[in-house]
């Protein structure tokens, strides 16, 4: 993606994410101790343009008051976190068609044949969300340098 300033980048994400919540039907199944959590996908969708809608407030502010923040910082910031998104959903919807939905006990499947590919995608899914989430230090790297740039 070539862009001139970042804060485009994060702006046109939030915009994309908050016109695909419009078009998302389905549930994401939480199972937290001992309750159990359904939260349809436009919440997450609307969650994360908000986030993107965030930085872009943030990096355009600070592009206005003369303090832009490093290109190459932000677009690897940008990269992991849609990258790592992107490839969090895809794994959460294969982890979803292969278990059965809105049973309160698995244990009458055996989880030697049934569940043995999903808990090696849970796995994967924890290293994703993990590297996602220390992508974003990236961006409170950028910003400290960006505000603490002599001009």
């Amino acid at each position: 993606m070539k862009t001139k300033h970042i804060h485009i980048a994060y702006g046109l994400t939030a915009l994309l994410l908050l016109f695909m919540s419009l078009f998302t039907g389905a549930t994401f199944d939480i199972a937290l101790h001992d309750t159990y959590v359904v939260i349809p996908n436009w919440h997450i969708f609307i969650v994360l343009s908000f986030l993107f809608g965030l930085y872009f407030i943030v990096a355009y502010l600070l592009y206005k008051n003369s303090r832009a923040m490093r290109k190459v910082l932000g677009l690897i910031h940008w990269s992991i976190t849609v990258l790592g998104l992107i490839t969090s959903a895809l794994l959460v919807k294969n982890i979803i068609n292969e278990t059965p939905r809105r049973y309160y006990d698995y244990s009458v499947y055996d989880p030697e044949n049934t569940y043995s590919n999903s808990t090696d995608l849970n796995y994967v899914l924890g290293i994703v969300l993990i590297i996602t989430l220390i992508a974003q230090l990236l961006f409170v790297l950028n910003l400290v340098l960006a505000l603490t740039k002599k001009e």
